[in-house]
């Protein structure tokens, strides 16, 4: 099993079908990847074509579309030497388990010698149509965190 959903409480009113709980765990395995090209996987194997992908850094970290999130992880790594996210929490806002609230931990290795931990949370919708045709994908990742301590970490 994976490091990064090892300790994940996973929600028990709501099943969340295999397939998405390795979606989920494959969206931070790439994140966790040092690799600029990661985000023609995302495009391809997490988002729907018309997915919405939102990082914790305002503006200039949202991609919409297939084209954007290709290009999302290109200046990814500028600052950073590693990443490693762990969920640790699920939560599900509908029926089906396609509405979901992550709460989680990213520790990150700073370019300038620096380490940070650093909470984060993640509202994901997994695509109803693609679920359906036996391919889960994203349709919204959307992610919240408090960045200050990685910016003041930074100076």
């Amino acid at each position: 099993m994976s490091y990064i959903t090892e300790v994940t409480i996973w929600p028990s009113a709501a099943a969340i079908k295999p397939e998405i709980q390795d979606l989920i765990r494959y969206f931070y395995v790439l994140a966790d990847t040092p690799d600029p090209e990661t985000g023609k996987q995302y495009a391809t194997d997490i988002f729907i074509p018309t997915g919405l992908m939102k990082g914790p850094f305002g503006l200039s970290d949202i991609y919409v579309g297939e084209a954007e999130i290709q290009k999302s992880k290109l200046n990814a790594w500028k600052l950073f030497t590693s990443r490693r996210h762990r969920v640790k929490r699920v939560f599900v806002a509908d029926e089906q388990g396609y509405d979901l609230m992550l709460i989680g931990e990213v520790e990150l290795g700073l370019r300038n010698g620096r380490a940070v931990t650093n909470e984060f949370t993640c509202r994901m919708l997994v695509d109803e149509a693609s679920v359906n045709e036996g391919t889960p994908r994203l349709a919204l990742s959307s992610v919240w965190s408090d960045t200050s301590g990685v910016m003041a970490a930074l100076k």
